[in-house]
């Protein structure tokens, strides 16, 4: 795998409306990059796609892939079954920015992080963490 992240005319909406319009972006194994933009420029719904939280069952407005790959890890995005979209989690994940008014203000930053892979997984290895 040369690339942890290849995007390829990524497109995707949010209840009817196109947010990502052929999104094309290449982050090879071993680097970070960051996304920066406006407010309501699609920061939040490319990190949805990303870390396939776009698949959970939750009340809120998920983003849809409607166009272009996206792969993380070698894995694709599009038509991404609940199994693989929960194994692709322990690798890459999604904290909402405003997250905040519904996390325990009592956990430490290493729980809050480590909370939805415990509950997935009742034999991690919690030390691992």
């Amino acid at each position: 795998m040369k690339s942890s992240l290849e995007i390829k005319g990524l497109k995707a909406e949010i209840n009817g409306t196109e947010i990502l319009h052929g999104l094309n972006l290449t982050v090879p194994k071993g680097e970070v990059h960051a996304i920066m933009g406006k407010n309501g420029s699609g920061k939040s719904t490319i990190a949805r796609v990303l870390s396939a939280a776009f698949t959970e069952q939750t009340g809120e407005l998920r983003p849809v892939i409607t166009g272009g790959d996206a792969m993380i890890f070698g894995v694709p995005l599009r038509r991404l079954s609940r199994r693989k979209a929960a194994k692709l989690s322990f690798r890459i994940g999604f904290l909402a920015q405003d997250a905040g008014s519904t996390l325990d203000s009592s956990s430490t930053v290493a729980e809050l992080v480590a909370e939805p892979i415990l509950s997935r997984d009742k034999h991690f290895n919690r030390r691992e963490l």
